[in-house]
């Protein structure tokens, strides 16, 4: 019977258990004993339903099972915390790569910047009005429409 309720709508810690693909034993010893106790309660839940599988939880009994499951819960988060904790080490190497690759992005930019500077150098200037050529002027009309207004 404990089975149909715990198939039917999964708690928290068994929700952790099963995403993170958490081993019981790998919990920390208070966690351990929270989970015994809370499959104590379920196994007395399921002896005390009726024939016919209905199953009556009193208030006490359900705050029991909250209590228990927030505790485990608990557990689960500082093995996590623990398992994903990061040394020294690992903190200073990251730092190391972190700097050679923002040197290389870097020397980079300024090659790139060193090449638009070269290529700016070598273009040559427009041709300008002293060439001979004559710039056209724009016609200007008397009668300029601007905006609504005919202006004469």
């Amino acid at each position: 019977m404990s089975e149909q309720i715990e198939n039917v709508k999964q708690l928290p810690h068994q929700l952790l258990l099963t995403r993170h693909s958490i081993n019981p034993s790998d919990l920390n010893s208070e966690a351990k004993e929270m989970l015994k106790l809370f499959k104590q309660t379920m196994t007395a839940v399921n002896t005390n339903s009726k024939k016919n599988g209905e199953v009556r939880i009193s208030d006490a009994v359900r705050n029991k099972i909250t209590a228990y499951d927030r505790y485990i819960c608990d557990g689960i988060f500082e093995y996590l915390e623990k398992e994903t904790e990061v040394s020294n080490e690992q903190i200073d190497s990251e730092e190391e790569n972190a700097d050679t690759h923002r040197d290389k992005v870097e020397e980079k930019i300024e090659e790139t910047e060193e090449k638009l500077e070269e290529v700016n150098s070598e273009e040559e200037e427009p041709p300008n009005s002293a060439d001979g050529e004559e710039q056209k002027e724009t016609p200007s009309d008397d009668n300029a429409k601007i905006g609504f207004w005919d202006w004469q």
